[in-house]
């Protein structure tokens, strides 16, 4: 479960347009770099040009057109 830390955060727009229910999909992967290439290579639609900074580690985004609606993060934890 996640909540908005502030009131004009990406978040909160999203609970304001769609209400409560599922954010997204967070699926963690060994190599983050690689899986960014991958994606590139197969013509996902990856939000982020480079990993960026997550809680864990680094992460990607794909964006929902491409993943059944689904908002799907790829992350990397660090060590």
């Amino acid at each position: 479960m996640i909540e908005p830390t502030t009131s004009d955060s990406s978040l909160t727009k999203f609970l304001e347009k769609r209400g409560e229910g599922l954010h997204h999909i967070c699926l963690e992967v060994d190599n983050i770099d690689a899986a960014l290439e991958e994606m590139r290579d197969k013509g996902a639609p990856v939000l982020d040009q480079q990993p960026r900074p997550a809680a864990e580690g680094r992460a990607i985004f794909l964006h929902p057109k491409g993943t059944n609606g689904v908002l799907l993060e790829l992350i990397e934890k660090a060590d």
